[in-house]
């Protein structure tokens, strides 16, 4: 039976900056190109780097014209040719790709650093297996990692830093500055209300143990108001760690629910965000530091502890098999009549097997009227072998107990066996030479030279 097919060539963009190359592609959570570089699906495809050199894709250059097709230089870009949509519904899949960058795990101030052209500057020296950078701004594409990973930045005019300066305890006398000369309070605390904060957080993020498909881990403060979140989290890190991070947002988010107002007198006036008092025994940080009347005012939140790792189980997961396609033999056969086939068309039989590995059905692509159909290969492996010598003439209405054959398998793993004269009348060890006639063979022995 032929079943057409429907294939579609299009361009991806991978990254906005130079890449080294791609690994392993899933199309809809199903691996597409193995590590070993081979695809699952036919198509033919190209990686383009994002040099300042490349040049433009034939086949873009065929549809678009060569006036109108972008190198895309700087970008890197991976093409696909009549990727065969078959597997996927007749439809373009989602695509995850395995992009290979520098050669050590990128570290998050790093990431922030290059992603941003030296904007934010960060002191998280945490090293994480990748980072998917994306969104519609490049506030959007690193927020996630300043929130999470405890970065707190603030403007110094020129870059966006962090700060983790300890200013030491304030003096008694200091405290409660006024530069009118009346009476302010020593401190001022406050805190929000906690129907604004989280109860729970479900924090998704990319999973090493599980080929990079998305995992999340949820935690949840024991309180019963409050808000339940679902953030994203575009790290490949493992689960223990994406566990401590859900657990330290939500403590951190809770922690920050207390406000500390400082009033310091001129002497504070270098005092910057991000830097840590000790007031009350307690370490404070500071959010905001503003110039009122001489008299610096500071807004702090508490420091809550990070957490390095907690237990966590990624759950289980069904990798997708990684099998390298492996030569199949074929033998196309015209056949006589076995009473299987049509009579109104010509009938040709396929026979295959794969010498090197276990039987995988291939789809075989067959040409005719300038129209290409693919059909299924056959669904049992068969044995197929090469004839060393060739049989004496012989009578075709009896039985030959003289004469011999030897064949050399293509399959190492593949036997010839005898049958007796009622399995050969019911169709067994029926053999078909590729230049001669069919053969019936039954309890004469066979003699099989296997191949090295």
């Amino acid at each position: 039976m032929i079943v057409y097919s429907y294939s579609a060539s299009f361009a991806v963009a991978l990254s906005s900056r130079a890449a080294k190359g791609v690994g392993r592609i899933w199309a809809d959570g199903k691996l597409l190109r193995g590590a070993a570089g081979d695809f699952k699906v036919k198509t033919k495809f190209r990686f383009y780097a994002g040099s300042e050199d490349q040049a433009i894709d034939q086949l873009i250059t065929s549809v678009e014209g060569i006036d109108r097709t972008s190198a895309f230089r700087g970008l890197a870009v991976a093409i696909f040719e009549d990727l065969q949509l078959a597997e996927f519904g007749n439809r373009i899949p989602f695509l995850t790709f395995e992009i290979l960058a520098d050669l050590a795990d990128p570290v998050i101030s790093a990431v922030t650093e290059d992603a941003t052209d030296g904007l934010i500057v960060g002191n998280s020296a945490e090293v994480i297996h990748g980072y998917a950078a994306y969104g519609a701004s490049r506030r959007s594409a690193v927020e996630p990692l300043v929130d999470h990973f405890a970065q707190r930045l603030f403007d110094d005019g020129e870059q966006l830093r962090t700060s983790n300066a300890y200013g030491g305890v304030p003096p008694g006398h200091e405290l409660g500055c006024d530069a009118d000369g009346g009476t302010a309070p020593l401190s001022e605390r406050s805190q929000a209300v906690a129907s604004a904060l989280p109860r729970s957080l479900a924090l998704s993020y990319y999973d090493p143990a599980r080929d990079y498909q998305i995992g999340q881990m949820r935690a949840s403060a024991a309180v019963s108001s409050g808000v339940n979140q679902v953030q994203e989290l575009p790290v490949a890190i493992d689960a223990s760690r994406a566990k401590a991070l859900a657990e330290a947002h939500i403590a951190s988010r809770w922690a920050e629910r207390d406000k500390l107002v400082l009033r310091l007198p001129p002497p504070w006036l270098s005092f910057e965000p991000g830097s840590i008092l000790e007031v009350e025994d307690a370490l404070w940080r500071a959010e905001q530091v503003t110039l009122e009347n001489l008299v610096v005012r500071v807004e702090m939140t508490p420091v809550s502890e990070a957490i390095g790792s907690a237990p966590a189980d990624p759950g289980s997961h069904l990798s997708a098999p990684d099998v390298v396609a492996v030569p199949t033999v074929l033998a196309v056969l015209n056949l006589p009549d076995l009473g299987i086939g049509r009579h109104d068309v010509p009938v040709l039989q396929v026979a295959a097997c794969q010498p090197v590995a276990g039987w995988r059905p291939v789809a075989l692509e067959v040409t005719g009227g300038g129209e290409v159909g693919t059909i299924v290969s056959a669904l049992g492996e068969a044995t197929i072998g090469t004839a060393v010598n060739a049989l004496a003439d012989g009578s075709p209405t009896g039985f030959d107990e003289a004469s011999f054959l030897d064949v050399e398998l293509a399959d190492g793993e593949h036997w010839l066996e005898s049958r007796d004269d009622a399995a050969l009348g019911n169709g067994a060890n029926l053999a078909m030479r590729k230049r001669g006639a069919s053969i019936w063979a039954r309890d004469c022995d066979w003699s099989a030279t296997l191949p090295p």
